[in-house]
């Protein structure tokens, strides 16, 4: 496993990836933006486990010295998150992955995934001075035969957590899409689905709503009839959400990409 750490000596600058797919089934090219920064803490909303499916974390410490972080699976148990969570080392300058697909304690399904680093005493650090931390991407597979799609998703870092988030582009007619919504706290909550069009936030009949439990996730499926639409997520406590569809032109798989979230915590006034 490669990892590329590009830093400039003045000045500012935007730097991608582009991979290209080749065996198990696989062909074709995909491209996606670096991670600007490291952060203390990674989200992913849509983990899962479950036939056909192989997932991998894959943690880069960009750093000079070895760190540590612990790995927390959001999966319907508030009482989980307090428990002593998965301790990977990441030594300096390396990468190190870790095939959740293997791990005994999770059953198959859907869960949220927390990577915090961690300090010499094993807790959680908060100190935001620190002078760097680590980048987290998930890699999902998922085969059928002899067909594999894969997805890289760079993780939500710190502070991405929000009561509000926009899925601004659509999707093609014919793809088939949902939104995945993860509830990073420990209470339960209830998640609003709306559409923006001229007259501003609509809500979405049947996902006025959702029902989503304490460190759970849900998947809800778009309707065809609006999935063209800019879609407003909201909730009354803070959640990650991510947009999933099928590849198209016969590809098996999905894609995944984070939506943007609101710095505000105010929720949309539009009811």
């Amino acid at each position: 496993m490669l990892a590329v750490s590009v830093r400039a000596t003045s000045g500012r600058f935007v730097a991608g990836k582009l991979q290209h797919f080749l065996g198990r089934g696989r062909l074709g090219f995909t491209s996606a933006l670096g991670a600007p920064t490291t952060s203390r803490q990674w989200w992913f909303a849509s983990g899962e486990k479950g036939a056909g499916v192989d997932e991998e974390l894959v943690v880069f410490n960009p750093t000079e010295i070895d760190q540590s972080v612990s790995i927390a699976f959001l999966t319907g148990s508030a009482e989980a998150l307090l428990r002593e969570p998965l301790i990977l080392t990441v030594p300096a300058g390396r990468v190190t992955t870790l095939s959740t697909s293997s791990l005994p304690a999770i059953t198959n399904g859907r869960y949220g995934i927390l990577i915090s680093s961690v300090t010499g005493d094993f807790i959680s650090s908060n100190d935001d001075t620190a002078t760097e931390f680590v980048v987290v991407e998930q890699i999902v597979s998922r085969t059928s035969e002899n067909k594999t799609g894969t997805s890289v998703i760079l993780g939500a870092p710190s502070g991405s957590p929000s009561r509000v988030w926009t899925s601004p582009s659509g999707l093609t007619v014919g793809e088939v899409g949902s939104i995945v919504v993860a509830n990073t706290t420990s209470l339960d909550t209830t998640v609003r689905v709306s559409t923006i069009g001229p007259a501003g936030a609509a809500p979405i009949v049947g996902l006025e709503q959702v029902v989503l439990k304490a460190a759970s996730v849900i998947s809800i499926a778009i309707p065809p009839s609006i999935a063209q639409l800019q879609i407003l997520i909201e909730s009354e406590t803070e959640v990650v959400v991510q947009r999933e569809f099928s590849r198209g032109h016969q590809l098996y798989g999905l894609s995944g990409v984070l939506a943007l979230p609101y710095r505000s915590q105010q929720v949309a006034t539009s009811k």
